[in-house]
């Protein structure tokens, strides 16, 4: 009799760690592909962002205001699998937005009174 409980309980235990442990193992993979698989994509749409800001800080100085549209400045996209687009601009700043053909989420970047209250200027957020 107290040999089967010990057996039940044994058994039980052991299939609540296979459990706990199948589902560490799928929140792992889940983690890894989130920060391994999607970072190559982050990192490209940022670099574009970055780029985007320098080129806006010139033609600032130029011009007097930020450029609303990508043919008034001297950048160029340097990866071909990145989309910027140019929201928002005015005499006060500016917001972009980036994405990557190969992720579904988006960056943005914005200079002055488009990065409010919720945005640090010049530094890209992705989502």
């Amino acid at each position: 009799m107290i040999a089967a409980v010990i057996r039940t309980r044994l058994i039980v235990i052991l299939v609540a760690l296979f459990v706990l442990g199948a589902a560490a193992f799928y929140y792992g993979a889940e983690w890894f592909r989130r920060e391994l698989g999607d970072k190559p994509y982050i990192v490209s749409i940022q670099a574009e962002l970055r780029g985007l800001a320098a080129a806006q800080d010139s033609f600032r100085v130029d011009a007097g205001l930020y450029a609303s549209d990508l043919a008034l400045l001297t950048y160029r996209v340097k990866d071909q699998h990145v989309q910027v687009q140019i929201r928002d601009a005015s005499p006060e700043g500016f917001l972009a937005e980036g994405h990557h053909t190969f992720w579904q989420g988006h960056c943005v970047i914005a200079v002055g009174r488009q990065a409010g209250d919720s945005l640090t200027p010049g530094d890209p957020h992705c989502s």
